[in-house]
């Protein structure tokens, strides 16, 4: 394997968790979830993060404010395995909104979070658009972005290694399933062994989201199908046939050979 390089078939995955859109209507209202089923959520949540743990799956999990989840606790204490990273959209991540607008959103949800423990280095993008705002991430210690849906250019023309400006580097292209409203069917077991057989088929690196941001987790049939997907991953694993990391791993991974970069630059200016 060449210096720097990904492992043959490495696969991504995100776990979009908790998705708070900021917008007037929803500040001003009252939450229309009971504390029965908020209690219920907590307690599917934690359950989902044990069964990735259980099935050693590691994952780069998405909240939009990470310092208010009871479940980053859990997930910040597995000594590395799992990210936590800053879930963006377009009620602050937008062109209306503007270069301030964004600044203020994204410095007061680092904080927040970093006070409560957790370092956040990914930010994914649920749905809006980054301006040219590369270095008010950079700034920040953010090294990776997911693009959204909409702004992911088409798998035959992403590159492997896309670097932003300000050395902050693009996810790849990922393949987001999402359930029916009557949660998970054939149609997304179908989409993630689709991803995973064409990952481990033509090598390099595959990404997988899982959209759960409406709770489709909070139920016994969501929690026992992700448990499916996971034994299939590890088994995979096993087999030494697929290696999973996250987002935060990867940009670890690129970043040498991207410093290798930087320093062939330096030395065309300087001769």
């Amino acid at each position: 394997m060449a210096r720097n390089s990904t492992p043959p078939s490495t696969l991504i995955v995100s776990v979009d968790v908790e998705l708070t859109r900021m917008t007037a209507a929803e500040i001003d209202q009252p939450g229309s979830i009971s504390l029965a089923d908020h209690r219920s959520r907590i307690a599917s949540l934690q359950q989902l993060v044990q069964l990735f743990q259980q099935g050693e799956i590691p994952a780069t999990w998405g909240f939009s404010n990470p310092a208010n989840s009871q479940a980053i606790p859990e997930l910040i204490d597995q000594e590395g395995m799992h990210e936590v990273a800053l879930l963006g959209d377009a009620s602050w991540v937008s062109l209306e909104k503007g270069r301030r607008g964004f600044c203020q959103q994204l410095v007061q949800r680092l904080a927040d979070a970093r006070r409560a423990g957790c370092e956040l280095s990914t930010i994914a993008l649920y749905d809006g658009q980054l301006q040219a705002d590369f270095d008010l991430l950079a700034k920040h210690q953010i090294s990776m972005v997911r693009q959204s849906r909409k702004k992911q250019r088409a798998g035959k023309d992403a590159p492997r290694h896309r670097t932003l400006r300000y050395g902050l580097w693009e996810a790849p292209r990922a393949i987001s399933v999402a359930p029916s409203k009557k949660g998970w069917t054939g149609r997304s077991r179908m989409m993630i062994n689709k991803v995973v057989r064409r990952t481990m088929r033509h090598g390099g690196i595959g990404h997988l989201v899982l959209d759960m941001t409406t709770g489709q987790y909070d139920s016994p049939r969501g929690i026992k199908f992700v448990a499916q997907v996971l034994e299939m991953l590890n088994q995979h694993q096993r087999d030494e046939r697929l290696e999973v990391c996250t987002l935060r791993d990867l940009a670890t991974r690129w970043q040498p050979s991207q410093q290798g970069v930087r320093a062939r630059s330096l030395l065309r200016v300087a001769g």
